[in-house]
This record gives structure tokens, C-alpha cells and sequence, in this order.
């Protein structure tokens, strides 16, 4: 868990406008720099940022806020995950209040594998102008532009055994390093050597200025080895910076289309995406090398509202659709998926299809990932289809199904499925939620590590803001539900207190790491409300001793409502502090901007259309 002092230390030291600037295009006014908002689609620059006082805002979609509230809406991460790429990237050392297992690598190393992986991108980028007759044929034949290469950042890693390695060394990289960051390894005899031979060079990107890693595509013929085995595609290695589990191949080129249309084009390979853009579908994203994980789903939800998935329509890549189906549960997302056949990918498609490839890929049958998973578990019980199931091997089925609906905690959302299940089932659906109410809930795991906390710099549960209790209230009873939410608001974020946001981070990353160890998770989370003092014990038990006669959803969004109303009275003193230096035509609407702001909180409700985005 970050301390509060580190994150005031980010938002003190981080540079706004060099992050805006790597998004948007700003020209300096008087004190203040103006440029095309990054949050809508506009002719006329209505974007202001002010470096003295770490703010922006836009006069156009009232987008307003910090610099970590900037990261969060346009990179689509999570509060914890905005401060760490903000740390990274102006080399704050973050302090912790927890020293376990699980704490985030020294600032020096993970400087060191920023800079030695923009090194190897240079290095990869001059290989490709040099690179011989057969890398250009290659290149050509898979139809890759230069805009795509430039776009990309796709370079050429040479045949030879150490030819990045010996630069490397000549530019003073400890070999360590080298081998940390995934772009070398040692052979048997103790022989450092390259990890990229003789493939086309992908870099992997946290942010238009990160890398932090890189995976490599065989060119067929190049690599100088006498097996026939190396694989097709081959990724960087795990290190500090790079978790392939958190990240999505070219998310920070596509975020911006993400947001301007509402949803994301998922596949499964790099030239897929590079294949896509090309094709002018440039909100398409790839898993690195693994499979979709819950942190890829968290990721895309921040961002868009529709995943469209497209998988190859074979077996694996029904099985790979039918796995998603847990993950996406509780996301918010509408999902469907889109099998290709046999002889096609999406980056052959998009070569065929060219300008037309969206269309043609909308014209597609789509399903829905319900649909995937029973059609994928019927084939398991050995079946053509779930038409063909006999009574034992279907209620077999419908357990199996339920099994999972069950964790959908939106009741309207776990109705529509269980009628869905029902109609695809051939079973009367008042059966199958008698078959529910018994079902058993089931969830998902992760690695679990000691955690510690210094409770010396945590307030009592009493002496906290009551919009703060009341949101612990409904944390610790509606858990995921709850933090989730609150962890991705950047506006409630920057208004909680310090301690409420603390327990939140801590209680949200423990519900992550034991979401198959029910009993892991119950002994952590006493051990987490131990370490944070009696008050937060008996606010735990008062508030489950509250669970069957509360309406925790209606207690959550009064609260919010209360925090919304604090923070639309930031927005007004924001915006009149922006009145001294604004132009006469940039004073209207701030003015028009307060009055609104003004009247929704005289009148005591607020709607969302009238909230101040990313205020703070």
C-alpha cells in the first residue's frame, strides 16, 4: 500500500505538462498552455493546462483535474496504478506501508530496465533500415507500412548471436542488467546471448515514452540455429516493470480511439493489431504472449464499455473465448465474440478486406461469451452439440453453468443470464434458478504474502468523515462490488480521506490475491482490520451485523452523492481561480460553468451529466 506522503510526493513532482504533451499538441499563452482536448473530439483547442498549479481543464467537455486524475482517465488505470507509472516516470521513490513479498522493485532497477530497453529499441529501429534484402521482402509481403512502423516502433533483431548484447556491453550496460530485462540470457556454459535473433521486433509500451519489454516474430529462414523448434512468436521475460498479466500490446496507442468510440477490438497477436490499424480499426489491443487475465479485463473496463473479441474458430480459440466468460462476469462490459475461420486471422483478413475489414468483421456471426461457454463445455461431455445432451449430461451442464452465473452480483444482469442459460439449455428457467439458489459460488486465485501495516499513522473509524464510513460500510460488506468502483473514480480518490483510501487499496488487493482461498482471504482480512486498530474491528462487525436490514447500494450512493457535493464545490473554487487570468469569451463559460454547478447544488441532487470530470 502506497503512503499518503509518497502520493502527495507524485503529484508535487510529476510534470503535467509533459505528460499531457505526449497525448496532445500544446501551445503556450500567457502563463498557460492551450491545445485540442484528448477526452473528446473537437476543431478549436478548448484544453488548458497550468504547470504552476497542476491542474487542467477544458472548456469544452469541463474535463478537470490533477495529474494522476489525467493518467487514470486517459491511460485507463486504477488510482494505485496511475501514482506507480507517475513514480516510474519522474523516478520517485515510493514509500510503502506494508514491507512484504509483493513490494514494488527499487526505483534504481526499474530506471535501469527503462533505459536499457530504450537502448535496444534504438538499436532494433536502426536494424530495420539496415536489414538485408530478405527482412525487407518479409516486411513487404506481410504488408507493413512505414506509418505502421513508425507508429509501432518496429524494429529488426539480426541473426547473430550477441549483436545487441555487444552493444550493450559497449555502452557500459552491466550484463545483470541485460539478462534482468529479458534481452539476453546465458547459455549452459555461462555465455551471455541475445534473446531476439532473427525476428521482427514488437516493443511493448506502458506509455508513449516506456518500454517495457518486447516481443519478437520469427522471420523464417533468419535465426542461426539448428533446431526447427523456435517458436513463432517469442516475448521478453518477466521482469520488475513487465507483468504480462497487467498489460496489453499497443493500449497506450489505441487508448485515445478507445475512448471516442466506447470499445475495444481484443486479439491475440501483435501483426493482428498492426494488421488492424492499418485498416483503420486503431482501437485493437493483444495480450502479450498469456492469456486474458482479470487485470486485462479491469483495464479495458476503465476505458470502454464494448469488447469485441476476435479469436481464431478453431478449437483453441473456442476454448480461449469459453475461459473469458468468469473473467468478464461483474465487469460492466457487453462482450461478443467473433470466430474467424480456419484459413483466416485478423491480420490476413485485414490485408483482404483492407478499408472494408470493420464492416466485414461486424457482418460476422457473433456470440456471446455465455454462448461460448456452453457451447465449449458441451464438447467436454464428448457431444456434437448442447441439442444432443442427454438429462443426466445436461444437468450436469446447468450446475457447471450456474456454478458460474452465480458470482454475477447485479441481480438484473444474473436474471437475463440464467433466462439466456435456459432458452440455450432447453430447460424451463424457474428450474434452473431453483438450481441456483444451491449452486456454490466460486471465485478466483492468486498468490498470497505477508502484509504489514504502520497502524501509527491511521485515524479511528469515528473520527473519519461520515461519506468515508459510510463507503468503509459498504466495502466491507459489498466488497469487490465497492472498490473496484471507488478505486477507479479518480474524482473520490483525491476527496477520501487518507485512511479510507488506504484500507481500500490494501482490502481490494487482498480480495484480488485470494479470490479461490476463501480461507486466506477471511484470515488476511482479520489480520488487515488488526493492523488498522479496534475501531476498524468494530466498524467490520457492526456493518455485517447491518447486511440483511440495509440497503448497502442506496447507503453507497448517498454517500457518493455527499462526496460528489464536495467535490463540485472544488470544481467552483477551481473554476474561479481560472476567472483572474481567462479570456472574456473563456469567462462566460466558466461563469456558465459555476452556475450550473451552483444551482445542482442548491437544488440537492446531482446527475451525473453535471459532475466536473476528474476535478481534483
Amino acid at each position: 500500500m502506497i503512503e499518503q506522503g509518497s502520493i502527495d510526493e507524485v503529484l508535487e513532482r510529476s510534470s503535467l505538462l509533459e505528460v499531457v504533451q505526449e497525448v496532445t499538441s500544446l501551445r503556450q499563452q500567457s502563463g498557460r498552455y492551450v491545445g485540442l482536448c484528448p477526452f473528446h473530439s473537437e476543431k478549436s483547442p478548448s484544453f488548458h493546462v497550468r504547470p504552476d498549479r497542476k491542474m487542467y481543464h477544458c472548456f469544452g467537455c469541463g474535463a478537470s483535474g490533477n495529474t494522476i486524475g489525467f493518467v487514470m482517465r486517459h491511460y485507463g488505470m486504477s488510482f494505485p496504478d496511475a501514482v506507480r507509472w507517475l513514480a516510474d516516470r519522474f523516478n520517485i521513490e515510493l514509500r510503502y506501508a506494508k514491507r512484504g513479498a509483493q513490494q514494488e522493485p527499487k526505483l534504481s532497477h526499474a530506471r535501469d530496465l527503462y533505459a536499457v530497453n530504450r537502448m535496444a529499441q534504438k538499436f532494433f529501429s536502426h536494424s530495420l533500415q539496415q536489414a538485408p534484402k530478405a527482412v525487407r521482402d518479409y516486411v513487404s509481403e506481410r504488408g507493413i507500412s512505414r506509418d505502421a512502423i513508425e507508429q509501432f516502433q518496429i524494429g529488426f533483431a539480426p541473426a547473430g548471436w550477441r549483436a545487441l548484447s555487444d552493444i550493450l556491453r559497449k555502452n557500459r550496460v552491466p550484463e545483470e542488467v541485460i539478462t534482468r530485462s529479458g534481452l539476453g540470457r546465458r547459455s549452459a556454459k555461462g555465455d551471455l546471448y541475445d534473446t531476439f535473433r532473427g525476428r521482427l521486433i514488437f516493443p511493448i509500451l506502458s506509455s508513449p515514452k516506456q518500454i517495457i519489454g518486447f516481443g519478437g516474430r520469427l522471420i523464417p529462414g533468419l535465426q542461426d540455429e539448428k533446431s526447427d523448434n523456435a517458436p513463432k512468436y517469442l516475448n521478453s521475460s518477466e521482469s520488475e516493470i513487465y507483468q504480462k498479466k497487467r498489460v496489453l500490446f499497443a493500449l497506450p496507442q489505441a487508448s485515445q480511439r478507445c475512448r471516442e468510440t466506447g470499445e475495444v477490438w481484443l486479439v491475440e497477436g501483435y501483426m493482428d493489431v498492426v494488421g488492424l490499424w492499418q485498416t483503420g480499426i486503431t482501437n485493437a489491443v493483444a495480450t502479450c504472449g498469456t492469456a486474458v487475465t482479470h487485470e486485462h479485463v479491469q483495464r479495458v473496463s476503465r476505458l470502454v464499455q464494448k469488447v469485441n473479441i476476435l479469436f481464431d474458430g478453431d478449437l483453441a480459440g473456442r476454448a480461449a473465448a469459453a475461459k473469458l466468460f468468469p473473467l468478464f462476469l461483474n465487469s460492466g462490459l457487453d462482450v461478443k465474440v467473433y470466430f474467424l475461420s480456419s484459413r483466416e486471422d485478423p491480420d490476413s483478413v485485414a490485408r483482404e478486406h483492407s478499408g472494408e475489414t470493420e464492416r466485414y468483421l461486424q457482418s460476422l456471426a457473433s456470440v456471446t461469451l455465455l454462448d461460448a461457454f456452453i457451447e465449449y463445455a458441451s464438447s467436454k461431455l464428448e457431444t456434437a452439440s448442447d441439442s444432443e445432451l442427454g438429462a443426466a449430461a445436461k444437468g450436469k451442464l446447468a450446475e457447471q453453468v450456474l456454478s458460474v452465473i452465480q458470482e454475477v452480483k447485479n441481480p438484473i444482469e444474473r436474471d437475463e443470464l440464467v433466462r439466456q442459460a435456459s432458452l440455450r439449455l432447453r430447460v424451463e428457467a424457474e428450474v434452473l434458478i431453483s438450481l441456483e439458489s444451491g449452486a456454490k459460488v466460486s471465485a478466483s486465485n492468486e498468490e498470497s504474502s505477508e502484509r504489514r501495516l504502520n497502524s501509527s499513522a491511521i485515524s479511528s473509524v469515528e473520527s473519519l468523515p461520515h461519506g468515508d464510513q459510510v463507503i468503509l460500510r459498504a466495502a466491507m460488506v459489498r466488497r469487490h462490488l465497492v472498490t473496484e468502483r471507488i478505486l477507479r473514480d479518480s474524482e473520490i480518490c483525491s476527496i477520501l480521506h487518507s485512511s479510507t483510501l488506504s484500507f481500500l487499496q490494501r482490502f481490494h488487493e487482498l480480495l484480488e490475491n485470494f479470490r479461490d482461498d476463501a480461507d486466506s482471504a477471511k484470515a488476511e482480512t482479520r489480520e488487515l482490520l488488526r493492523t488498522f486498530g479496534p475501531s476498524w474491528i468494530e466498524h467490520w462487525r457492526s456493518s455485517y451485523a447491518m447486511e440483511n436490514e440495509t440497503d448497502f447500494e442506496l447507503l453507497l450512493e448517498q454517500a457518493v452523492l455527499s462526496l460528489s457535493r464536495a467535490r463540485v464545490k472544488m470544481a467552483i473554487s477551481e473554476r474561479r481561480e481560472l476567472l483572474a487570468e481567462a479570456s472574456e469569451e473563456e469567462k462566460l463559460q466558466l461563469h456558465q460553468e459555476i452556475l450550473e454547478l451552483e444551482r445542482a447544488l442548491r437544488r440537492g441532487t446531482l446527475r451525473n451529466d453535471e459532475l466536473p470530470s476528474d476535478s481534483g
